[in-house]
């Protein structure tokens, strides 16, 4: 197991950083230009984390969490690089004073510039990646280690060790973007007044206590603020910001016959909720995962209640067959105390929604798809698949064609050459073929009439 604490790139970096440093420091002696010295350790402050960042982008199949973790990242590298700036210009004045050399302060005048516009916009950076983890309900974990314990492969994020809670840099970017703006605004309010014609003045000293309290009370009143964000976006562990990432089939198997073990569980999402996290929804569009939760038992009621309330975009075009109606997968709802799951089918261009069991190596197998992963060597629905492929055959369309005793009978019609074979299957078989070959899904009207009256 990959631990986040101790890898040996985690004894390395602080040895580069050691060096980088008296290098930047030797480069501002040498040619007296402190922009040329700062720009070596914000390349090794921010670049990594930014890099980790763009990967994490192409990376991860959940497009929202992507987005959000990407802007998180680049925050952070922002900060970083800040950081290493600032600590850069800080060493080069301490070393010219001790060698003698009176440095010049109209020379780092550019280089704060830039340095206040990195913190600038970093808090920028940083408070919009806020808006966007709340709305999501995202738990963030950032750090610039991430891809190289995964050794590029974010399915094995489950087989990285723990981390302390404050190597999550996320806690950098958080802080940042509420403090700086309220000491942002006092530190400038402090220096307009000391260029005013009168201080004595009783509206300048108003203004100046004001800004006081801007400076050193708005960090203060930020405490709470910040422990309230920190237990809702902060993640305690890369798996609780990737916990789709961590159960392979095998342990989704044996998880639904036995039980689910207890270590890191999972917390609700729901505002406000401490309890464990028994119910975890994918929700998609297009055939592609826009977003998931991770719910108790009490708020998976709750949420899977209104669900056929809820109004979702449709930009698809439904295809049409005669006596049929075009469906999708809309909702998968994966269970770990329940041993059948469920599918939500809407139909294209319609409200109606058609729910739907099935069992957990189907649903897992619909989720994989869904999330774009790809298993190291083909499972069971994979193989049927490339075996038709071989054939020089192709899924034509899957139809729901039966409902008898309220179970689902589907019929999938295959392709070979001028001949159309129907093969009759379980639906969660057929759908996931149906996501392999990117083929329509139709429910004959006979059954969606039959499946309201029994419903």
């Amino acid at each position: 197991m990959v631990s986040g604490e101790k890898t040996p790139l985690g004894r390395i970096e602080p040895f580069l950083f050691g060096v980088t440093l008296p290098a930047a420091t030797l480069l501002y002696l040498a040619t007296k230009e402190p922009i040329l010295a700062a720009i070596l350790p914000c390349l090794h402050g921010g670049w990594k984390t930014f890099r980790t960042g763009l990967w994490l982008l192409r990376s991860d199949p959940c497009r929202s969490r992507a987005r959000t973790c990407f802007a998180f990242y680049t925050a952070a590298a922002c900060w970083k690089a800040a950081a290493a700036a600032l600590a850069s210009v800080g060493l080069s004045v301490f070393v010219a004073i001790r060698f003698g050399v009176q440095p010049n302060i109209s020379e780092f005048a550019a280089l704060m510039l830039v340095l206040t516009g990195g913190v600038v916009l970093n808090t920028l950076l940083g408070l919009g990646s806020i808006y966007a983890a709340l709305r999501c309900k995202i738990r963030v974990w950032v750090h610039p280690r991430l891809r190289t314990a995964v050794h590029g492969d974010l399915r094995l994020v489950a087989q990285i060790g723990p981390f302390r809670r404050d190597f999550n840099h996320a806690i950098f970017v958080v802080a940042t973007a509420l403090v700086f703006p309220l000491v942002g605004a006092g530190a400038l309010g402090l220096a307009a007044l000391t260029v005013g014609k009168n201080p004595g003045e009783v509206g300048t000293v108003g203004a100046a206590i004001v800004a006081l309290v801007l400076l050193f009370g708005g960090p203060l009143a930020m405490i709470p603020c910040y422990a309230w964000l920190s237990s809702r976006i902060i993640a305690r562990s890369p798996q609780e910001c990737w916990p789709a990432m961590t159960l392979d089939h095998s342990r989704q198997e044996t998880r639904a016959q036995t039980s689910w073990p207890e270590e890191n569980p999972m917390q609700c999402t729901s505002d406000g909720c401490n309890d464990r996290a028994t119910f975890h929804v994918t929700y998609v569009e297009s055939r592609r995962c826009v977003s998931e939760e991770h719910l108790c038992e009490e708020h998976a009621r709750s949420k899977l209640t209104s669900y056929p309330t809820l109004q979702r975009n449709q930009t698809t075009t439904p295809h049409v067959l005669e006596d049929a109606k075009c469906f999708d997968i809309d909702l998968i709802v994966i269970s770990e105390i329940h041993p059948q799951q469920v599918v939500y089918l809407r139909e294209v261009g319609g409200d109606r929604r058609v729910p739907m069991l099935i069992g957990i190596f189907e649903a897992t197998s619909l989720d994989r798809n869904l999330k774009g992963f790809e298993a190291p060597r083909p499972l069971t629905h994979d193989a049927t698949a490339m075996i038709i492929r071989a054939f020089g055959a192709e899924v034509q369309d899957v139809v729901i064609d039966t409902y008898e005793q309220k179970i689902y009978h589907a019929k999938v019609r295959i392709r070979h050459e001028n001949r159309l074979l129907v093969v009759d299957l379980r639906p969660s078989d057929a759908f996931i073929l149906a996501l392999a070959f990117g083929c329509p899904i139709f429910f004959t009207d006979e059954v969606l009439d039959k499946a309201d009256k029994l419903e």
